[in-house]
């Protein structure tokens, strides 16, 4: 998601209700693989398109769409100042720290 967020961001999601989403939005969802996978993965990525079942998201550095997302799959939508993600840069690397203590 480079520019708005970086390698190490702490990001503040907000639970939201489907209707609540809009084009431009930074979401964090549940990665449909996950139900394979012990650990949930998570993705942040930007609201290229709202469809009536589905959401089409992209990353801000990426050049495709990722695979259609689930309205119920949508864990919450990035806090804003303004237009700009709230985010507390380089304290991510306390969790990545401990995640791989494990």
């Amino acid at each position: 998601m480079w520019p708005a967020l970086k390698k190490d961001d702490i990001v503040f999601i907000k639970n939201v209700e489907k209707d609540e989403l809009k084009v431009g939005d930074i979401i964090v969802y549940e990665n449909s693989d996950s139900a394979n996978n012990q650990t949930p993965i998570f993705t942040i990525h930007r609201i290229v398109k709202l469809n009536k079942s589905t959401i089409k998201t992209r990353g801000d550095a990426n050049n495709i769409a990722d695979p259609l997302v689930k309205y119920e799959n949508v864990i919450g939508r990035a806090l804003t100042i303004g237009d700009k993600p709230l985010r507390i840069p380089h304290l991510g690397k306390i969790t990545s720290l401990a995640s791989n203590l494990r």
